[in-house]
């Protein structure tokens, strides 16, 4: 992260597939990447694998996923394999429409293959980004198309012959909400920058995603980071020996000016690590927001009262700021403390917020 933001000439590629599937915000975090190389970059280019005499069938790979897109949308030149064959940004864009039309349609099957949904909220030339079913008439669709949307994504995401795994409707009401709390955030804030222009290109949007892991894949997947080894350890003492566990994980991200740049209405890197943790945790303090009006600014206890009733786990990057937390119905607080803030070396622009709630049968 630090040489893309370092370097004015940075080229990319990037791999079709990600280890474990992109799960525990792997490929939210992919990115956000590509969104500050995107910004840091006067001249973005992106350099694919896609053969030049194949170029229907690679740019159709790439468009499988929501980093691939993302890559493509916020690139200004786009190169095939060989490195000087360039290809129009809205031929190597034309697979990805009938995923779209599919998502409007809640068909999320058909969008993207795997046991995922993907909703691409991007940016770029004719793309407005206000895509359905988030939208409708260019504003955040109603709590109960999330509920709809939810409950679609769960259906797509499942496995075959999983009828013991079903997920409640209450369940998907809670879930739903907290989604759409989030999103209402990336809407509100992040299709601006710092200063309330907007954005020529942007990306933002949802990622769902329900996995299985084994005891042993659970303990690579975490590898050093201790806060979800140990959460996934904990999820693990409640089923016996070897038999994996089930994780609904969901992203929320954008590409913005991230929680600090909205906040102090300051670029991002220009801001201390002190007085951007200090905005960070204002942000997560119930009431507190960056609209003027007085009844907002809860959107974000919503989400940590939710995730503390499911056990969740989350992580935030936003900035140089990572939170890490897990969360228990036995503890009697899901505050927000300096103590959850720890720092990165390199700066992430836009904010990447992914939990993971743990799915047992019958629940």
């Amino acid at each position: 992260m630090a040489e893309v933001t370092d370097s004015e000439d940075i080229k990319i590629r990037l791999p079709l597939k990600i280890k474990f599937g992109g799960g525990v915000g792997v490929e939210a975090a992919l990115i956000q990447l590509i969104a500050t190389w995107a910004r840091s970059q006067e001249n973005p280019v992106f350099h694919t694998y896609v053969e030049r005499d194949d170029r229907e069938k690679g740019f159709s790979k790439i468009c499988e996923s929501f980093f691939g897109i993302t890559a493509l949308a916020l690139s200004r030149n786009i190169f095939c394999s060989d490195g000087t064959t360039q290809v129009n940004k809205s031929e190597a864009l034309t697979p990805a429409k009938p995923r779209m039309d599919a998502l409007k349609k809640l068909d999320f099957q058909s969008a993207f293959k795997g046991l995922r949904v993907n909703l691409p909220c991007i940016k770029s030339g004719s793309f407005s980004g206000l895509i359905e079913p988030l939208y409708s008439n260019e504003t955040v669709a109603s709590q109960a198309r999330f509920k709809e949307i939810i409950s679609k994504s769960f259906e797509a995401a499942m496995p075959q012959k999983t009828a013991n795994w079903a997920i409640s409707e209450s369940v998907k009401s809670r879930i739903s909400l907290a989604v759409r709390q989030l999103f209402l955030n990336t809407d509100q804030h992040a299709r601006n920058d710092e200063l309330g222009n907007e954005y020529i290109r942007d990306t933002r949007g949802i990622l769902i995603n329900v996995t299985s892991y084994t005891k042993s894949e659970s303990a690579s997947l975490a590898g050093q980071n201790k806060t979800l080894g140990n959460y996934l350890e904990v999820a693990f003492e409640k089923i016996k020996g070897e038999e994996g566990l089930r994780f609904l994980e969901i992203s929320i991200l954008d590409g913005g000016p991230g929680f600090s740049g909205r906040w102090l209405s300051k670029a991002g890197r220009a801001i201390s690590f002190e007085d951007e943790s200090k905005s960070v945790l204002c942000c997560f303090q119930k009431h507190s927001s960056t609209k003027n009006n007085q009844s907002s600014g809860n959107g974000l206890d919503i989400v940590l009262n939710i995730l503390h009733e499911f056990n969740g786990w989350f992580r935030l990057r936003t900035g140089r700021v990572v939170i890490e937390k897990a969360f228990s119905s036995k503890s009697p607080s899901y505050e927000i403390t300096i103590d959850d803030i720890s720092r990165t070396n390199a700066y992430a622009c836009g904010a990447a917020f992914t939990f993971v709630i743990p799915l047992f049968k019958d629940s």
